[in-house]
């Protein structure tokens, strides 16, 4: 599975935390929505299993940074999917950070 790492700036991260936040209640709710359908007609379990991975990438991403925010932010590093990072620092508008951890993994 592929990982990387990502040094997020204490003035980005509450920001980085919120985007994240939201996008992990998007796929629990897309979770739910998935087991109510398998449930209902016991096909596409694979939309089961997608909306779990997703979801998880995004809970290890929020443990990292911490799911309350700190009183006083400070810099974190954090390692979790390329997507899912991607995702959540263009979102924040630092889309920046992602190409030099990029550069910096090969």
């Amino acid at each position: 599975m592929a990982r990387l790492t990502v040094n997020v700036p204490r003035e980005v991260v509450d920001g980085l935390r919120r985007e994240l936040l939201a996008a992990h209640a998007e796929r629990a709710a897309a979770l739910r929505r998935a087991l109510d359908a398998y449930l209902a007609t016991h096909e596409r379990l694979d939309e089961v299993h997608g909306a779990l991975v997703e979801l998880q990438d995004l809970h290890e991403a929020l443990a990292q940074l911490g799911w309350a925010p700190a009183r006083e932010p400070r810099a974190v590093a954090v390692t979790a999917h390329p997507e899912v990072l991607a995702d959540a620092l263009r979102a924040v508008g630092t889309p920046d950070l992602l190409l030099r951890a990029e550069r910096s993994a090969r």
